[in-house]
């Protein structure tokens, strides 16, 4: 599996921490679609705190159909 995590910490003679972590950089992530992640986190933190985070159905095709509501009617919402 290909890790696209941004880069966290520095050493003090500023290398990135780590072998696979030294490649990780800006284009590599941007090439990789990890720009909009942002995007998808807002939204999906917003939907939850809005919506709420648990379904009442409790077989697979009633709680696809409950998610795709909520998620439609906070869209119009907004």
């Amino acid at each position: 599996m290909e890790s696209v995590i941004k880069p966290s910490g520095q050493r003090a003679d500023g290398r990135r921490n780590g072998q696979w972590r030294a490649l990780m950089s800006a284009e590599h992530l941007k090439e990789r679609g990890y720009g909009q992640r942002w995007a998808v986190e807002s939204f999906f933190s917003a939907l939850k705190r809005t919506m709420g985070a648990a379904l009442n159905a409790r077989r697979p095709d009633p709680m696809l159909a409950e998610a795709a509501f909520k998620v439609l009617a906070y869209t119009l919402r907004r």
